[in-house]
């Protein structure tokens, strides 16, 4: 029936935990330290609280320090070569997402990204930003100044996401992910919410 409010809906760190298979380790980041400890609170009540780390402060910051933990986990395991299997879900606020966090994921050619495009973010910052030569959150999120010519050309145009997602995308191609969904399908559409 509907949701008249009453029901519980897990967040995506719960999510994870409750994955079946199970993940072998979970890294849990967050700025605010109310909800990191509110998240300890609730995976304590898994039987694979050991398996969580959870970390107050900036992930952009943290994400090195995971990540050689994983490659010297790996390199325990088979000497010489990655062997495990790394998912990363990255739900910036705003624009705080940086590009080289993804870069520092990529060193794990194991690792998959789902990455939420910040769209009210975009859509808030980046006339301002397009508008400022110093290096913003935008170039920083793009890595790079090349979405400035996108943005030129669309402005805030009905493919400007379409645009600035593809840029993204060919971004994440050069540091040698691949897409699931093909853009070369007939009638695909990249699936944008607010």
């Amino acid at each position: 029936g509907p949701d008249d409010g009453s029901a519980v809906h897990l967040g995506s760190p719960l999510i994870a935990l409750n994955a079946s298979p199970s993940f072998t380790h979970f890294f849990f980041v967050d700025q605010d330290s109310a909800n990191i400890s509110a998240l300890q609170k609730r995976c304590e009540a898994s039987p694979l609280a050991q398996r969580v780390t959870c970390l107050t402060g900036d992930s952009n910051s943290l994400v090195r320090p995971i990540v050689d933990r994983i490659a010297e986990e790996d390199q325990v395991r088979i000497p010489g070569r990655y062997s495990s299997l790394n998912l990363a879900f990255l739900d910036p606020r705003g624009l705080d997402l940086q590009w080289r966090t993804v870069e520092t994921l990529a060193r794990l050619y194991t690792m998959d990204v789902i990455i939420h495009y910040p769209l009210m973010g975009m859509h808030r910052y980046a006339d301002r930003a397009f508008k400022t030569e110093a290096p913003t959150k935008v170039d920083v999120f793009f890595g790079g100044p090349e979405w400035r010519a996108v943005y030129d050309e669309c402005h805030a145009g009905p493919d400007l996401h379409t645009r600035l997602l593809s840029l993204y995308k060919n971004s994440l191609g050069k540091l040698g992910y691949q897409e699931i969904i093909e853009e070369q399908q007939a009638g695909y559409v990249p699936l944008i919410r607010n």
